[in-house]
């Protein structure tokens, strides 16, 4: 199965090919917001909260260079500047704790 996602200012478009059929489906931000928030769980501590924080800072890696690219002069907006840092706080945390726990 293959998923694309486009974004623009105002929609976010999803390509999905399955083999058999494609889809498409076109959503404004606030829709695909809206869904995702009723989709996700809300954040809870449980043994899993590692790999959930490990896959949040992927996503910011991966999603925010789309939503907030860089302008003709090389400057990031600042939410994803933000977003980033969180990102690698994120990582800095979890590193550091994955080599306290081997001591």
């Amino acid at each position: 199965m293959a998923t694309k996602v486009w974004s623009a200012a105002e929609w976010i478009c999803l390509l999905v090919d399955d083999g058999v059929s494609k889809a498409t489906v076109s959503l404004t931000r606030d829709e695909a917001f809206n869904l995702a928030q009723s989709l996700m769980p809300r954040a809870e501590f449980i043994p899993d909260t590692d790999e959930e924080l490990r896959l949040s800072a992927r996503m910011i890696r991966t999603w925010l260079p789309e939503s907030f690219p860089e302008n003709e002069r090389g400057q990031i907006h600042f939410v994803r500047s933000v977003m980033e840092s969180v990102a690698s706080t994120i990582e800095r945390a979890l590193d550091g704790k994955s080599k306290s726990e081997r001591t």
